[in-house]
């Protein structure tokens, strides 16, 4: 497994332990794909893997 997909799986794991209320209750997957979004973002840059391009 390459350190994509380590961070792929490390932020869905953190996205169920974190917002399994959100998951159950928030019909609209918008939120949690945003919230997951989130999470990945910061697995990438905990790895040096996100560039800032700004």
């Amino acid at each position: 497994m390459d350190e994509y997909q380590e961070c792929i799986i490390q932020a869905l794991k953190r996205l169920v332990q974190s917002d399994g209320d959100l998951i159950k209750t928030q019909p609209k997957e918008e939120c949690i794909n945003h919230r997951l979004a989130q999470y990945l973002e910061d697995a990438l840059y905990q790895k040096n893997l996100l560039l800032n391009f700004a």
